[in-house]
């Protein structure tokens, strides 16, 4: 089983874990943790698409050539 959170780290408390625990009762867990971008900053993360993406929105009825 998979299971995928989307939370912020105030959420990280006694109940997070707890409801955790039950989910996962005598199981064996992997977690991993990553930060969560938000669409804006996944676009913009690259240099060449953030380039385009600016070039997009200065002109938006100019068609942008990769």
């Amino acid at each position: 089983m998979e299971v995928t959170w989307h939370l912020n780290e105030a959420e990280l408390d006694e109940g997070f874990y707890q409801r955790l625990k039950a989910q996962f009762k005598n199981k064996r867990l992997c977690i991993t943790v990553s930060e969560e971008m938000d669409e804006t900053e996944y676009l913009l993360s690259s240099p060449a698409n953030a380039e385009r993406l600016l070039k997009a929105i200065a002109n938006p009825h100019r068609k942008v050539n990769g």
